[in-house]
């Protein structure tokens, strides 16, 4: 059973959707066409944005990020339709590399479950991180670490970190002492140094429903701060969540001037405020998500697409087809 409804679908639709499934669900050539039919906006200089290879599916995807190096990207699948609990995605582990309830081998991202995979050159394979928990808001920090939310779809999130060994293996998964609040916490972002740690919450004290937190530390030894809210203008009465920094710039997902949920930008000014947002894409039914490789070239972010009573998620890239403008463009 679906325990909550995607966090992506919450921020995006707002009103009540109907979950009644009088027709049929479109195929996947029908959902090339509807995609077709609204392509997101996205600044000049950038590619049209298309599916990523191999993440693609009739099913759900959410919760996509983009490694440093641009080639490997990393979503939330699940093969149930969530609004009318129907089979639609693929099994994409036959093997049953996961654990149900620390016993039962299952596969993941099946039977309601959403667990995160990662692909790379059109090959699709479970994290290993999410064989024994359902993991999901994975960013990779750098080629040997990695932040993300742990209990995906259950009442309680935290933040979680791992580190990769050069054989690559991952470290247990451990929350983030101090800066999880037993609540709602997610979709994390932290900086190379892992000396700042970006999220969003649902927890008290904030200016609307999620918002961005930022919690601080002063070495990698030392305790985090207590999590804080960025201020307005970051922060507001509607949902902001899915921070993202590259440089002075946060990426951010907002359903704010009466929505669908775009992807804005806003830079962060030297003291502690911060500029004023802009759209950087946006589509006919929201779009959230938003992760850049650690050149800059590669952008990678969730779009909502919607057929009649169905929605489809799919995991889009756009690249930049020149080098950076001398000008500030709305992508540095």
């Amino acid at each position: 059973m679906i325990r909550r409804l995607p966090f992506l679908i919450l921020a995006i639709l707002g009103a009540a959707v109907p979950l009644s499934v009088a027709h049929a669900q479109p195929s996947a050539a029908e959902w090339a066409s509807i995609r077709g039919a609204d392509v997101a906006l996205v600044p000049p200089g950038w590619s049209t944005p298309e599916p990523v290879a191999g993440a693609s599916s009739p099913g759900y995807e959410d919760g996509a990020s983009v490694s440093p190096d641009g080639r490997t990207v990393f979503f939330v699948a699940r093969d149930i339709d969530p609004w009318s609990g129907r089979i639609t995605g693929p099994n994409r582990d036959p093997d049953r590399s996961c654990v149900d309830y620390g016993i039962v081998p299952s596969s993941c991202g099946t039977g309601g479950r959403a667990d995160l995979f990662q692909v790379r050159d059109g090959v699709v394979t479970p994290h290993p991180l999410t064989l024994n928990r359902p993991l999901g808001g994975f960013h990779m920090i750098d080629s040997d670490s990695a932040v993300f939310m742990r209990g995906f779809e259950t009442s309680t999130e935290d933040i979680g970190i791992a580190q990769q060994s050069a054989g690559g293996e991952w470290s247990e998964a451990q929350e983030l002492p101090g800066v999880s609040s037993g609540g709602t916490d997610r979709d994390p972002w932290a900086d190379a140094a892992e000396l700042r740690v970006l999220f969003s919450s649902r927890r008290s004290g904030g200016a609307g429903k999620d918002d961005i937190y930022e919690s601080r530390r002063a070495s990698t030894s030392a305790p985090w701060s207590t999590p804080r809210p960025l201020p307005a203008p970051i922060n507001g009465p509607d949902e902001d969540m899915q921070p993202f920094m590259r440089g002075d710039w946060l990426y951010f997902m907002s359903d704010r001037n009466g929505g669908p949920a775009r992807i804005y930008r806003a830079r962060e000014l030297g003291d502690g405020s911060w500029g004023t947002p802009e759209i950087v894409v946006e589509s006919r039914y929201g779009v959230g998500e938003p992760t850049l490789s650690a050149d800059g070239n590669t952008m990678v972010f969730v779009q909502l697409f919607m057929q009649g009573e169905h929605q489809n998620f799919e995991v889009m890239v756009s690249r930049r087809l020149q080098a950076p403008p001398a000008a500030p463009s709305l992508l540095p």
